[in-house]
């Protein structure tokens, strides 16, 4: 396999660009550079997210590309304001916030996930709108949402798997940090497809890639403690390469994720992984 279709393209950042050409450009470059998983959330930008990216996908083979979202963080719906005047406001927003916030750029703390219940009607109400944004007819990974499986009730789970049977859904799995993936028992994971959580050097979570060998791991954060990392003797702008393709390499039955807005980072990182990247 190769190394572009071992990485995936996150687009939560998209919502805070200048304009809805400057993150469907971000999109296009990334796509043009062999790059064709995209991972995305209705709690993204509050349905901006998949809004843009469903924009993205009107002009191109919808069988070409792999659309991960996710659910169960709450209702979402769809917001009346255009993206086109939406994103500069947001644009806006975020620069006057960061600003005012000296620590805006803190890294997450990952935390347990409290207890709720899931109904089926919350679960068919965001499948509905997210293939409304994403202007799609099906979805290929769907995830639960920083949460674990015993949260969705009995009619929840059946609509899941019921829309799975009928290829409305490709993939399931969970996407959820890794301190609430370690505490699910085996026997929740059996019937889903895909984990999806956090691994790097500051959260090693070797563990769930070693006893989970039948699932498809995708791995984000990988660049959290960047500057903390070994790097050979390199020039700076290959660090991001290597770093992904040692993690690929390491991890070879998995896929990560990464973002950026900056079109020659996301040039570079790719260039540069696939350079360091041995099958």
């Amino acid at each position: 396999m190769s190394i572009e279709n071992r990485i995936g393209f996150g687009c939560v950042a998209l919502t805070i660009m200048p304009s809805l050409n400057s993150a469907l450009s971000v999109l296009n470059n990334v796509y043009e550079n062999g790059i064709a998983f995209f991972d995305t959330a209705p709690i993204y930008g509050k349905g901006y997210s998949e809004i843009i990216l469903g924009k993205f996908l009107k002009n191109k083979k919808r069988e070409d590309i792999t659309i991960t979202t996710k659910f169960g963080l709450g209702e979402i719906n769809s917001p009346s304001l255009p993206s086109l005047l939406a994103l500069p406001l947001n644009y806006l927003k975020k620069k006057i916030k960061t600003k005012g916030n000296a620590s805006v750029n803190k890294l997450q703390e990952f935390k347990k996930v409290n207890y709720r219940s899931i109904s089926k009607n919350q679960v068919e109400f965001d499948f509905n709108n997210s293939l409304k944004r994403l202007q799609t007819d099906y979805i290929d990974n769907y995830l639960l949402h920083e949460a674990t499986p015993h949260f969705l009730t009995e009619e929840a789970n059946h609509f899941l798997f019921d829309m799975k049977a009928k290829g409305l859904i490709k993939k399931l799995g969970m996407g959820v940090c890794h301190q609430n993936l370690v505490s699910i028992p085996k026997e929740e994971i059996v019937k889903w497809d895909i984990l999806q959580y956090e691994n790097s050097l500051q959260i090693n979570s070797d563990s769930i890639y070693s006893s989970n060998p039948t699932k498809l791991h995708i791995h984000h954060s990988i660049f959290k403690d960047f500057n903390k990392n070994t790097f050979p003797t390199i020039a700076e702008n290959q660090k991001g390469g290597y770093l992904i393709a040692n993690h690929l390499m390491k991890f070879p039955e998995s896929k990560i994720l990464f973002s950026s807005t900056n079109s020659i980072n996301i040039v570079n990182n790719l260039k540069f992984a696939s350079n360091f990247y041995c099958k």
